[in-house]
């Protein structure tokens, strides 16, 4: 399918991408000009290792093409913008915790927007998401 993310003011709601693909949780930048998400293969979340299937993109708000920032362990990765708009947070998966651990262990990572210095902040066990607080303080 297609991920159409509307618009705050209530205009017209504006497609995010093309291609048939799984497409999930976008996020808004600060200042309304990007918009990232989750994309991958329509079924990718069928296979067993989707360590590569699953790509963090960003999108202008305008319009145009999406641009990789990286790949994530997980489709429903939930992502929020810094505060500055230069980095984004996301969550995913320890894929070097014990495949039996449920619910599996998580871990709180930020990537700059250009796909450089990725960080881990915190892993924590039996917990399936996590992001900063609103304010990110």
């Amino acid at each position: 399918g297609y991920l159409w993310k509307a618009r705050l003011d209530g205009s017209q709601a504006m497609k995010l991408g093309t291609s048939p693909a799984f497409y999930s949780l976008p996020e808004c930048s600060n200042d309304s000009s990007k918009i990232a998400f989750v994309m991958g293969a329509a079924l990718g979340w069928l296979d067993e290792d989707a360590s590569n299937i699953y790509e963090l993109k960003i999108i202008a708000a305008a319009g145009g093409a999406p641009v990789y920032v990286s790949h994530v362990w997980s489709p429903n990765s939930h992502v929020t913008w810094s505060s500055d708009n230069t980095r984004l947070f996301y969550d995913e998966l320890d894929a070097g915790a014990p495949s039996g651990d449920i619910p599996p262990a998580t871990r709180l990572v930020s990537i700059q927007t250009d796909g450089i210095d990725k960080k881990m902040h915190v892993k924590f066990t039996a917990v399936f998401s996590a992001l900063p607080s609103p304010d990110r303080n």
